[in-house]
């Protein structure tokens, strides 16, 4: 009977498995075999996108090796032309070149190796040169999406744009107002419909030249523009205004930066009666009553850096009440007042909502009016008068909701501690809170405190008849009494359980009772985290669990695992950061485990026992002990007994450094 290999695989399974395994894996699939090698090159879903980032000074005389590099490069390129459609060349960052041809000669051969059937090109490049700029080869004919970021030739773009007649979006980020003369030549672009132009930078003292160079940008516009962005890093300096010349009125995207004089912001927007997405930030709510002449809006975005009250930010409030159509809306304020948020509540159109900066004092739960609102995001900055936590509306009354994000934050703007409860849900406390729906079903809570029933709150939070059920809970920094969980609801679809820092209310450790309850509702649970949850024991509803496939069990100042079942279907532990001083006998139960991670046990010295224990996990293949050095006893014996165990130790002595424990955190994924 002969035994079949991977070579009768047919061509077109070989390339599913290359697009599977990815790019990356690319230059060692090529050297397997001259097949595998055709393969490689000739797969489309492997070579549709491609970003090429050379190293740095890969084009200096001093690296030989590097220009061979980008030679290959371009060869490489050049074999899957036909197969590019999108290329991203991201050449190099932030370095001065004294003799710029120096540079540019390498970067000019990957550019004369783009794909003439190119459709969309984007060019990186921090790079600054003394003296004129270098001649560059053209660009292909074909691309119909230009991204430029940071592009220091700035005539050599404008050159660029003047061949390329089918380009129909172009965003360039730049950091000088130079850029304005050479984008004259938009006019001839006839098909462009999305211009993106950012200005990277403070522009005190250019006020008058920016806004004349910005007026001759907008004269030069094509009609069919449809996307317009403006933005900046830094305001120009305020002055004399300078009337600006009408946007084209087929606009339907907008998006403003704080560049621009108000005024005249607020006058383009009676002028854009089709605009259905618009952005702006602004440093007063006076022009924003302007908003409500945007009748066919669907989308809006406002960054209010001051709010000043009266009847302008009222007009305002009117205006964006007034925008039916409305379904997206976000909204972030150094201080949000109360109208706002109440002209939300009156949009019925609205599926999602973000409001930033919201003081104390807003009633939001009219906010569940909204029948067909699915995504809700709410920031509160509380100031230091603010005794009271902000009461935040019941997700559960909201008919559509599938995913929702609350948190509160300081006056600076800065997010509350785990040990802030500034928010209020259904009787307890919190600095933050998010659900994600939608499949997902991740539940994470930090800063809970006051619970007086777990039920009640998970009540508020999901919906019983809602689009996921809760399969990931994530607690940190909560106070969870056994009296409070008790009564948890059934949780049958959680398999993913972290608690972190969690305790009993007062600086007790997080009682057996309370994991328990926890434990009992989740039948399905394969996944389990406890860090610095308990003090030197284990909860008896752990160790009385089935079906655990990772557990990871730091900072509890453990000093045994206790022998079971409990272990028996466990692929990686996590025993990381407590006090063993030998390995647990226990571990002998865990004769599926593949990975176990010891790292921070300084006390723990391991000897030959360590290691015939360790044989007698036959599925075990890698175990880490960073932090403590390893003798040549342990590391002879493993390899004797257990070969196929690899350990992740350093060899010499070296002092252990104890992370300490208030002030670590488990961030890693298995």
């Amino acid at each position: 009977m002969s035994r079949a290999t991977i070579d009768v695989l047919p061509d077109a399974v070989l390339t599913r498995i290359l697009e599977i395994s990815g790019f990356e894996q690319g230059p060692r699939v090529s050297l397997v075999s001259k097949r595998w090698r055709s393969l490689f090159f000739d797969s489309t879903q492997l070579w549709h996108s491609v970003r090429i980032a050379p190293p740095k000074n890969c084009s200096s005389p001093q690296n030989r090796s590097a220009a061979k590099g980008l030679e290959w490069l371009a060869a490489v390129l050049r074999r899957v032309s036909s197969l590019v459609s999108t290329a991203s060349l991201e050449l190099d960052s932030w370095v001065i070149y004294p003799n710029g041809s120096s540079f540019w000669e390498g970067e000019a051969t990957l550019l004369r190796a783009l794909p003439p059937g190119l459709q969309e090109l984007s060019l990186c490049c921090d790079v600054y040169t003394e003296g004129g700029e270098p001649p560059l080869p053209p660009l292909p004919p074909q691309p119909t999406a230009l991204h430029l970021g940071l592009w220091p030739l700035r005539q050599q773009a404008a050159t660029w744009l003047a061949q390329l007649p089918r380009l129909e979006a172009l965003s360039w980020r730049c950091n000088s107002i130079d850029v304005f003369p050479r984008l004259r030549t938009l006019s001839h672009l006839t098909r462009l419909t999305s211009l993106e132009l950012a200005l990277i930078g403070d522009l005190p003292g250019r006020r008058s030249r920016f806004l004349q160079g910005l007026a001759k940008l907008i004269k030069a516009l094509p009609s069919a523009l449809r996307e317009l962005t403006l933005s900046g890093s830094g305001q120009v300096q305020r002055g004399a205004e300078l009337p600006l010349p009408p946007l084209p009125p087929h606009l339907t995207r907008l998006c403003l930066g704080d560049v621009l004089p108000q005024p005249q912001a607020a006058a383009w927007l009676a002028q854009l009666p089709r605009l259905e997405v618009f952005s702006w930030q602004t440093d007063t709510s006076r022009q924003a009553s302007a908003l409500a002449n945007l009748t066919s809006l669907t989308a809006l975005e406002l960054q209010l850096d001051v709010v000043r009250a009266g009847h302008h930010l009222q007009n305002a409030a009117a205006a964006i009440a007034s925008l039916t159509r409305l379904r997206c809306l976000r909204c972030e304020a150094r201080a949000m007042p109360a109208e706002l948020a109440a002209a939300a509540a009156r949009l019925p159109q609205l599926t999602f909502l973000e409001l930033g900066g919201l003081s104390a004092g807003p009633p939001l739960a009219p906010l569940a009016a909204l029948a067909q609102l699915r995504h809700l995001r709410l920031r509160v900055r509380l100031g230091d008068g603010d005794a009271a936590p902000q009461a935040l509306p019941l997700p559960s009354a909201f008919a559509e909701l599938c995913s929702f994000s609350f948190a509160a934050g300081g006056q600076d703007g800065v997010a509350a501690g785990p040990d802030q409860p500034l928010l209020e849900l259904a009787g307890a406390r919190l600095s933050s809170c998010n659900w994600r729906g939608e499949g997902q079903g991740s539940l994470v809570i930090t800063g809970l405190a006051g619970l007086s029933s777990f039920a009640q709150l998970l009540g508020a939070l999901c919906r019983p008849a809602g689009d996921a059920p809760l399969r990931r809970l994530h607690l940190t920094c909560c106070e969870l009494p056994a009296g409070a969980m008790e009564g948890c609801p059934p949780l049958p679809h959680l398999t993913w359980l972290h608690l972190e820092r969690c305790t009993s209310g007062g600086g007790t450790p997080l009682s057996g009772d309370a994991v328990g309850s926890l434990l009992r509702a989740a039948p399905r649970l394969a996944t389990v985290c406890l860090s610095s949850c308990c003090d030197g024991a284990l909860p008896d509803a752990l160790t009385a669990s089935r079906g655990l496939r990772l557990l990871e069990l730091t900072l509890n100042r453990l000093t045994d695992l206790p022998p079971g079942p409990w272990l028996a279907d466990l692929r990686h532990l996590s025993l990381s950061f407590n006090a063993f001083t030998r390995l647990p006998a226990g571990l002998a139960s865990a004769y599926a485990l593949e990975a176990l991670q010891l790292t921070g046990n300084g006390a723990l010295d391991l000897g030959p026992e360590d290691a015939d224990l360790l044989a007698k996990l036959k599925a075990l293949t890698d175990v880490t002990f960073v932090g403590r050095w390893v003798g040549s006893a342990f590391r002879e014996r493993l390899a004797a007994v257990a070969p196929w165990i690899g350990l992740s130790a350093p060899a010499e002595r070296a002092p252990c450094r104890p992370m300490p424990v208030a002030c670590w955190s488990s961030t890693h994924q298995w």
